[in-house]
């Protein structure tokens, strides 16, 4: 019997009768606290329901981290665009650039960058796609070509030189009916206000009248402006880091086979005239 006992006290494996009863006490402590935190949890809760019953406590909205917030870029990238003999050019060197040596613009002879602080400008060829077949492929590959190196832009800015509303108004949808798509990031210039007689009345008047193309911004240039002056303008733009998709534009690359599809329909409609 004597060793039986002292077998059981010298095994760590076994717990006495003392040892058992404190784990046993242990654990009915932390149940207990457990317990009475959650009731305490629970009557808080009560209290809170019924003080927002009764107008004590408001209750606040949760505010969501706003993930499509608009993060500040620091080269902004205005593509100039506009029809033959608007003063597009003319604009680009009144801002009296730096050149910006790029591969992107040295491939493609008609295409020109200049940098003035943090702003990249680009000066482009005449937007002439309702010419002839020829040039319009002209420029709609060069187009294509200058976003294949340059995937993202921050605005496009469609220049427009002052004159009779209905002409300017002729002139700026030669070009954004074909990048509706961009809109949101689509700014007018018009140049050559010192043409006005009263140019803060006409400012209001080209306000309204292009209000419904659903542009970004409408700025006002006349030649007298120094840098600094036309850089304030420039300025009102929100400039937003863009990727070019030119997806569902006249300027979407097409795959051979498509053309080669569109070969063969254009064939059949010819045979079918014939």
């Amino acid at each position: 019997m004597g060793s039986c006992c002292q077998k059981s006290k010298n095994n760590p494996g076994n717990l006495n009768l003392n040892e058992v009863v404190a784990n046993l006490n242990t654990k009915g402590e932390q149940q207990g606290e457990q317990q009475s935190e959650q009731e305490q949890q629970k009557n808080t809760s009560v209290v809170q329901e019924k003080e927002i019953q009764q107008g004590k406590i408001e209750i606040q909205p949760i505010i969501q981290k706003d993930t499509n917030q608009i993060q500040p870029i620091q080269e902004k990238y205005l593509m100039l665009l506009g029809t033959a003999g608007v003063g597009k050019s003319t604009l680009f060197k009144q801002l009296e650039l730096s050149d910006v040596p790029n591969e992107t613009t040295s491939t493609i002879s008609n295409y020109h960058e200049g940098k003035l602080n943090e702003y990249f400008f680009i000066d482009t060829p005449s937007f002439q796609l309702d010419d002839e077949i020829e040039t319009r492929e002209i420029f709609i590959k060069e187009f294509q070509e200058y976003f294949d190196n340059r995937k993202y832009i921050s605005s496009f800015g469609i220049v427009v030189n002052f004159e009779r509303t209905d002409l300017m108004k002729k002139k700026v949808l030669q070009v954004l009916k074909y990048l509706r798509k961009f809109k949101d990031i689509i700014s007018i210039i018009v140049v050559n206000m010192e043409l006005s007689d009263n140019v803060n009345e006409d400012k209001e008047h080209l306000r309204d009248s292009f209000k419904h193309m659903g542009c970004h911004r409408i700025l006002f240039i006349s030649k007298e402006m120094k840098q600094k002056q036309i850089l304030e303008q420039i300025q009102e733009i929100q400039f937003i880091k863009t990727h070019i998709d030119l997806t569902d534009t006249i300027f979407e690359k097409i795959t051979q086979s498509q053309e080669k599809r569109q070969l063969q329909d254009l064939k059949i409609r010819l045979d079918q005239r014939l």
